[in-house]
């Protein structure tokens, strides 16, 4: 009998980890279909809004879904765009961290954005 080298959806485990937010960071694991993201941001000093990281990771986020699911072909230079324009919301003065994951078909594209690492574990390989 063949193996199959091909995955499904279901064959995807996925968990979502994230530090307490303070007043100078702010992440979010994100999942929605196939698609996956995790954002962190940090400021050297406390912004003068308390909630302006999260307003900013929310605005983040909600700019990548918005431009992610109107997508109709879904690869890698569309994808890469969508990601680019969410990334566009990111004010000099703020460091980021994003890495964005999304399944189309039998293949998985990863970004990342700013320092981040992914790894991927297949069966018992890394």
């Amino acid at each position: 009998m063949e193996e199959s080298n091909s995955f499904t959806t279901s064959d995807v485990a996925f968990a979502k980890i994230v530090p307490t937010h303070t007043p100078v960071s702010w992440s979010q694991a994100y999942h929605a279909g196939k698609l996956f993201a995790v954002l962190s941001l940090t400021k050297k000093e406390a912004p003068e809004d308390a909630n302006a990281l999260s307003l900013l990771g929310k605005e983040i986020l909600n700019t990548l879904e918005q431009e992610y699911f109107v997508i109709e072909d879904k690869n890698l230079t569309t994808i890469k765009q969508a990601i680019v324009s969410a990334c566009g919301k990111i004010p000099p003065d703020v460091t980021c961290s994003f890495v964005v994951g999304s399944m189309i078909k039998t293949a998985l594209y990863v970004f990342v954005f700013g320092k981040g690492k992914i790894i991927l574990k297949r069966k018992d390989k890394i």
